[in-house]
């Protein structure tokens, strides 16, 4: 009896010694499912990357698990943010594919939220993303100086939104006569309304245009792109200015640099505060293996998906960067959309 159990004992010992950290964790998300909140409707470039992603990190999150996707539009992504910071699981199974402009919504719109983004845990960055302005070529202007002279009606998600702000910030620096009409509740409804002549124009991320409507892109549409926005042109749309380039001052370049910096943290992952280290260790390690994976990278070539990672730490030295815009611009910003 006794060598039985000095033998029971050692092999405990050395089951423990080869899989204690990693049995441990693999027993937490073993048969779970992490809900992936996606702050727009199905249609638009973040159902895309959620879809992309999310059977990608069951096979590499240790435990296997499944990933769902749970689509939270409306507010230009504040619906979704403020869901994830205040009643969202915290135990490693709810991950945010967090809005790019959770951090400059929180400045810009204070009284709207309900969360700080720089609480959220990030995971990392799946892809830097260009956004663009879509116009219908029967508008009744389609170009900057057309834009001063009628009006055009602009369809978006919500105030605080980016595509709410541009328009806002042009009308007040350019003179343009954007009208912006703010009931759509997700990008794929708001393309619908662009189609059907409800509105002549919308922003959404180049990736969007590109997948849903790629002869907008390629001007052989029925509406074309006018501008973009990102710290450079896109190599897809070389010829389509940066927003930064219409501006005709400093003050307004600076602007719309805060407007832009969301772009480098496009598509990226984030834990609601409060989930353990070593989950998020997982998950981040599990993130990094995706977009190391050739099959993964094979697919998004495939369907025509850029990838462009950033790390945990880049993409909060991003976040933190932009929560630290100086008062002076966010209350010029918040201004002349006021005005708008």
């Amino acid at each position: 009896m006794r060598s039985w159990l000095k033998w029971a004992a050692a092999a405990a010992t050395s089951l423990a010694l080869l899989g204690g950290p990693a049995a441990a964790q693999d027993s937490f998300y073993a048969g779970k499912t992490i809900t992936l909140i996606v702050p727009a409707s199905a249609g638009g470039s973040y159902g895309i990357y959620a879809q992309l992603v999310a059977d990608a990190l069951t096979k590499h999150i240790p435990g296997n698990p499944q990933v769902l996707p749970q689509y939270v539009g409306g507010a230009g992504g504040m619906r979704a943010s403020n869901q994830v910071a205040n009643t969202a699981e915290t135990d490693g199974t709810v991950i945010y594919l967090m809005h790019q402009n959770a951090p400059s919504q929180q400045l810009l719109s204070p009284d709207q939220v309900s969360y700080d983004a720089g609480k959220f845990i990030p995971i990392g960055v799946i892809s830097a993303l260009n956004s663009a302005m879509a116009i219908r070529n029967d508008a009744p202007a389609t170009d900057l100086a057309g834009f001063k002279q009628k009006e055009v009606l602009i369809g978006t998600t919500g105030r605080g939104s980016y595509q709410y702000v541009i328009p806002t910030l042009l009308n007040s620096f350019q003179d343009t006569k954007f009208k912006v009409i703010t009931t759509y509740p997700g990008t794929g409804e708001t393309m619908l309304a662009v189609d059907r002549g409800e509105v002549h124009g919308m922003l959404s991320s180049l990736l969007t245009f590109q997948e849903s409507r790629p002869d907008w892109v390629t001007g052989k549409g029925d509406a074309k792109l006018v501008f973009q926005i990102g710290e450079t042109r896109d190599p897809a749309i070389p010829d389509v200015p940066l927003l930064r380039e219409l501006a005709a001052s400093d003050e307004e370049k600076q602007l719309y640099r805060f407007m832009s910096a969301a772009n480098s943290i496009g598509r990226g992952l984030v834990f609601p505060a409060g989930v353990p280290e070593d989950r998020v260790a997982m998950v981040r390690t599990a993130l990094q293996e995706v977009l190391k994976d050739p099959d993964f990278q094979a697919l998004a070539k495939k369907r025509g998906i850029p990838l462009s990672s950033a790390s945990a730490e880049e993409m909060k030295t991003i976040i933190d960067g932009i929560l630290a815009t100086p008062k002076e611009v966010v209350e010029k910003a918040r201004q002349y959309m006021t005005e708008g």
